[in-house]
């Protein structure tokens, strides 16, 4: 029997669908953290969906008021470009063990999953890019000529996706996926491979206070409107100011109002774009700045404990940072995009 394709708009009201993926993706935490925040941003933040956005969920039939055995979902938005436009989740990740290497970009097969299995999950992630083929088709004969459309940053017949597993990666190429490398990717590497640490909130507490200087005048602060040009200036990542105005963040300011650390939980709840300005470094602002940020601003998001980050393989510094608060990597993850010709 195909497997069930279902979608609709984050925020509808009609449909069932959003509540049942919800606690289908609460019950594979922490596997499905990054498409669960994602869906949780775009219900619960302001301006965290578009008319554009898109919730798919593709299962094999099931008994009513029973979850499936094995699905697929994603969160789409082709409007939010040149960010990431698309998440995606099948529950074959539940199956992965943890890589606890946090500089290892190898492949690990899901575990004890059956080839049987394996080719139904395999099929259903298929199904779900035939979906998001043909939206993107949609989007383009509707907007290609528009202000709001394509020249907001999305290109004809490809697709960013952000996060994405390496198992899953892997296995949509052995099935003929066509998978590019983004832009960012540094010039003479393949590829940029990053280890999603998790860590629990719980684990947070009491344990990394850190108070700001005194006599220096530094306080505590949001991202504002006159910092996003800085905070852009200082990644090699596409950043949208209306992204960084909407998202959870938490900044340490001077006394003259100038910003000299920041951090931010991106649209998937991860910790993004940590960053201490040079002549602050070595006084542990980046902990500190860290702890305060999923202390104080993640159940805007979610509340069942979970944060993550994503940090590149090769980024020691960053990986100490968040190892000295409790985390610990657990899978590797890509940001890609597809052809979806």
């Amino acid at each position: 029997m195909p497997p069930t394709i279902e979608s609709s708009h984050p925020s509808s009201s009609s449909s069932s669908l959003h509540p049942r993926l919800i606690s289908t993706l609460n019950s594979h935490l922490p596997h499905s953290l990054p498409l669960l925040r994602r869906i949780q941003f775009a219900s619960r933040v302001e301006g965290g969906s578009t008319p554009h956005s898109h919730v798919i969920y593709v299962h094999s039939p099931s008994p009513p008021d029973s979850s499936p055995s094995h699905f697929a979902a994603a969160y789409l938005d082709l409007s939010r470009g040149p960010e990431t436009e698309c998440w995606v989740y099948s529950s074959l990740q539940a199956s992965v063990p943890f890589n606890e290497d946090a500089t290892s970009s190898e492949y690990i097969p899901p575990a004890d999953l059956p080839a049987d299995e394996l080719a139904v999950a395999v099929e259903q992630l298929l199904v779900l890019l035939r979906r998001i083929r043909t939206i993107e088709s949609s989007y383009a004969a509707e907007n290609g000529n528009s202000e709001d459309g394509l020249n907001k940053g999305h290109s004809r017949h490809h697709v960013r996706v952000g996060a994405l597993h390496e198992t899953v990666r892997r296995l949509l190429v052995v099935a003929g996926v066509k998978v590019l490398r983004t832009s960012v990717v540094p010039a003479g590497k393949e590829w940029e491979f990053y280890a999603t640490w998790l860590i629990r909130v719980e684990d947070l507490e009491g344990k990394n206070e850190v108070d700001l200087p005194e006599g220096l005048g530094w306080c505590w602060d949001v991202i504002r409107e006159g910092d996003t040009g800085l905070v852009r200036g200082r990644t090699s990542i596409p950043k949208r100011d209306d992204t960084m105005l909407m998202v959870p963040s938490t900044v340490i300011r001077r006394e003259d109002g100038t910003a000299i650390a920041w951090g931010y939980l991106g649209a998937d709840g991860s910790v993004s774009t940590l960053h201490v300005e040079e002549p602050y470094r070595g006084r542990g602002l980046a902990k500190a700045l860290t702890g305060r940020l999923l202390r104080t601003r993640l159940q805007e998001l979610g509340d069942d404990g979970w944060c993550s980050t994503d940090i590149s393989t090769t980024n020691l510094q960053s990986q100490g940072v968040f190892r000295s608060i409790g985390g610990r990597p657990a899978w590797t993850v890509s940001w890609y995009v597809i052809f979806v010709s």
